[in-house]
Order: C-alpha cells, then structure tokens, then sequence
C-alpha cells in the first residue's frame, strides 16, 4: 500500500512526470516471439537511455568478481538501496 500511495503521490505532482508499473517478463511463456520483441526494444530504449545519461543506475556497492562471496553478503543484508555489481 506504500508503493501505491506513493506512486499516486508522484503522479500528483505538478512537474509533468508519470511513474508506473512494468512488467519486464510478462508474455515470456505463451508469447515467445513477440516478447523477444518487446524485450529487444524496451532494453535498447533503456540502454540508449542510459548512455544519455537521462537515468542513473542506483549502485549500493562494488565488488571485483573474486570477492563475490562478499558482494553476496552485503547484498542480502540490504543495508543500502540499489544493485551490487560484480566488477570482472
């Protein structure tokens, strides 16, 4: 309920923003073809939209790969908002 309380809240605002659901993996089962679709097109529209620099992943910590039992830690702590990513 705080999620949909809050996203009212955003949609409410005067600055012309809008916040929605997505469902990434729906029609992954019985519309195979047309969700390889929709999935190259929604990603190649958030990685173009990354690349801008229009959106900024949220990174809560770095790992190099060799510490991945580390990064597995930290990351099932949930000490800090966003993604841990494995650096190679």
């Amino acid at each position: 309920m705080k999620l949909l309380a809050r996203l009212y809240t955003w949609n409410a605002l005067p600055n012309g923003h809008r916040v929605g659901f997505y469902n990434f993996w729906s029609g992954r089962r019985t519309r195979a073809a047309a969700f390889r679709r929709r999935l190259r097109t929604d990603l190649g529209i958030v990685l173009d939209l990354l690349r801008q620099g229009v959106i900024v992943p949220q990174i809560a910590a770095r790992y190099p790969l060799t510490e991945v039992s580390a990064a597995l830690v930290f990351a099932e702590a949930r000490s800090r908002p966003g993604k841990v990513v494995l650096e190679p």
